[in-house]
Protein backbone atom coordinates (compact mmCIF):
# COMPACT_ATOMS: atom_id res chain seq x y z
CA UNK A 1 0.00 0.00 0.00
CA UNK A 2 1.57 3.55 -1.08
CA UNK A 3 0.83 6.26 1.03
CA UNK A 4 0.83 9.59 -0.60
CA UNK A 5 2.27 12.03 1.77
CA UNK A 6 0.72 15.49 -0.73
CA UNK A 7 -2.82 13.76 1.18
CA UNK A 8 -2.26 13.62 4.19
CA UNK A 9 -0.99 10.45 4.41
CA UNK A 10 -4.08 8.81 3.19
CA UNK A 11 -3.50 6.20 0.61
CA UNK A 12 -4.52 6.43 -3.39
CA UNK A 13 -7.09 4.11 -3.04
CA UNK A 14 -8.51 4.75 -0.87
CA UNK A 15 -8.84 8.25 -1.37
CA UNK A 16 -10.32 7.41 -4.73
CA UNK A 17 -12.99 6.21 -3.52
CA UNK A 18 -13.51 8.41 -1.79
CA UNK A 19 -13.71 11.07 -3.82
CA UNK A 20 -16.17 8.62 -6.33
CA UNK A 21 -18.02 8.38 -2.90
CA UNK A 22 -18.68 12.15 -2.74
CA UNK A 23 -19.63 12.43 -6.00
CA UNK A 24 -22.00 9.55 -5.51
CA UNK A 25 -23.44 10.90 -2.56
CA UNK A 26 -23.84 14.79 -4.20
CA UNK A 27 -25.63 13.10 -6.61
CA UNK A 28 -28.07 11.53 -4.64
CA UNK A 29 -28.36 14.67 -2.56
CA UNK A 30 -29.35 16.56 -6.22
CA UNK A 31 -31.44 14.39 -7.11
CA UNK A 32 -33.40 14.46 -3.17
CA UNK A 33 -33.94 17.87 -4.02
CA UNK A 34 -35.15 17.67 -7.06
CA UNK A 35 -37.95 15.32 -5.58
CA UNK A 36 -38.43 17.73 -2.95
CA UNK A 37 -39.53 20.52 -5.05
CA UNK A 38 -41.46 18.38 -7.09
CA UNK A 39 -43.50 17.23 -3.65
CA UNK A 40 -43.87 20.75 -2.65
CA UNK A 41 -45.34 21.54 -5.89
CA UNK A 42 -47.77 18.71 -6.03
CA UNK A 43 -48.49 19.45 -2.41
CA UNK A 44 -49.97 22.91 -3.50
CA UNK A 45 -51.66 21.78 -6.55
CA UNK A 46 -53.33 19.16 -4.30
CA UNK A 47 -54.24 21.97 -1.61
CA UNK A 48 -55.82 23.82 -4.05
CA UNK A 49 -58.07 21.21 -5.80
CA UNK A 50 -58.66 20.55 -1.72
CA UNK A 51 -60.13 24.43 -1.49
CA UNK A 52 -61.95 24.17 -4.70
CA UNK A 53 -63.83 20.90 -3.74
CA UNK A 54 -64.80 22.85 -0.58
CA UNK A 55 -66.30 25.61 -2.36
CA UNK A 56 -68.34 23.14 -4.54
CA UNK A 57 -69.41 21.11 -1.74
CA UNK A 58 -70.72 24.52 -0.25
CA UNK A 59 -72.72 25.07 -3.34
CA UNK A 60 -74.24 21.97 -4.06
CA UNK A 61 -75.13 22.37 -0.09
CA UNK A 62 -76.67 25.69 -0.97
CA UNK A 63 -78.16 24.36 -4.01
CA UNK A 64 -79.58 21.52 -2.23
CA UNK A 65 -81.52 23.43 0.37
CA UNK A 66 -82.89 25.74 -2.27
CA UNK A 67 -83.65 22.92 -4.25
CA UNK A 68 -85.73 21.73 -0.83
CA UNK A 69 -87.42 25.08 -0.34
CA UNK A 70 -88.70 25.11 -3.70
CA UNK A 71 -89.89 21.78 -3.46
CA UNK A 72 -91.91 22.23 -0.34
CA UNK A 73 -93.41 25.36 -2.25
CA UNK A 74 -94.76 23.56 -5.11
CA UNK A 75 -95.66 20.64 -2.58
CA UNK A 76 -98.19 23.43 -1.01
CA UNK A 77 -98.91 25.08 -4.23
CA UNK A 78 -100.12 21.70 -5.47
CA UNK A 79 -102.20 21.19 -2.52
CA UNK A 80 -103.86 24.74 -2.64
CA UNK A 81 -104.45 23.99 -6.17
CA UNK A 82 -106.08 20.42 -5.67
CA UNK A 83 -108.39 22.21 -2.60
CA UNK A 84 -109.37 25.12 -5.26
CA UNK A 85 -109.88 22.48 -7.58
CA UNK A 86 -112.58 20.07 -5.11
CA UNK A 87 -114.34 24.14 -4.21
CA UNK A 88 -114.62 25.09 -8.24
CA UNK A 89 -116.19 21.56 -8.75
CA UNK A 90 -118.38 22.25 -5.71
CA UNK A 91 -119.61 25.49 -7.46
CA UNK A 92 -119.82 23.88 -10.71
CA UNK A 93 -122.06 20.86 -9.33
CA UNK A 94 -124.32 23.28 -7.56
CA UNK A 95 -124.63 25.94 -10.41
CA UNK A 96 -125.89 22.40 -12.54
Amino acid sequence: MKFDTKKNSIPENISHKLEILAKEKEGTRRKLVITARQLAVTAKEKESTRRKLVVTARQLATTAKENGSAWRKLVVTARQLAVTAKEKESIRRKLE
